[in-house]
């Protein structure tokens, strides 16, 4: 019962991001293609193009993070799982998914002291304060904390029936 209102949180946590990842990335598109034409067919440049396709490429890696966990994206050693057992792999699944929080937690508490250590240089081109960079890594780790957590929390085929 708990885990399927925490499901519906992460199901609407998940179409934002969703949402917002296809923003990011259609605005690197739009920049990329802008920085393309200016340099060939204008001959100049866009002084700012290069740093903020950076930028926002990684606010789509870690926000990206998070999204990848539920649907089963990130990297896996299938060769582990295949000569366990289905007890030993359901084990195996679940301390993985803790290790993972335990990695999310990690990168939201070291990516909050290192964004605002760091927060306040500006960055060469934009001078945009670097925070607005930097404050990816712990928001990426909380969602990816969120998604990793009810991973955990999800009853097996057997629980569920």
């Amino acid at each position: 019962m708990i885990y399927q209102g925490y499901q519906k949180i992460l199901e609407g946590i998940s179409r934002v991001v969703f949402i917002l990842l296809t923003v990011l990335v259609a605005a690197m598109v739009i920049i990329g293609a802008m920085q393309v034409f200016w340099r060939y067919v204008l001959a100049a440049s866009l002084s700012w193009s290069e740093e903020t396709l950076r930028y926002l490429n990684i606010w789509t890696i870690f926000l990206g993070i998070s999204l990848g966990i539920p649907r089963g994206l990130h990297t896996a050693v299938e060769a582990i799982y295949s000569v366990l057992s289905p007890a030993g792999g359901k084990a195996l699944g679940k301390i993985v998914q803790i290790l993972s929080c335990g990695f999310a937690l990690l990168m939201v508490l070291v990516g909050a002291e290192f964004a605002l250590f760091n927060g306040a240089q500006l960055s060469p081109t934009m001078r945009l304060p670097m925070l607005y960079v930097y404050i990816a890594i712990p928001i990426g780790g909380a969602l990816a904390f969120l998604f990793s957590l009810g991973e955990l929390l999800k009853p097996g085929k057997e629980e569920a029936e």
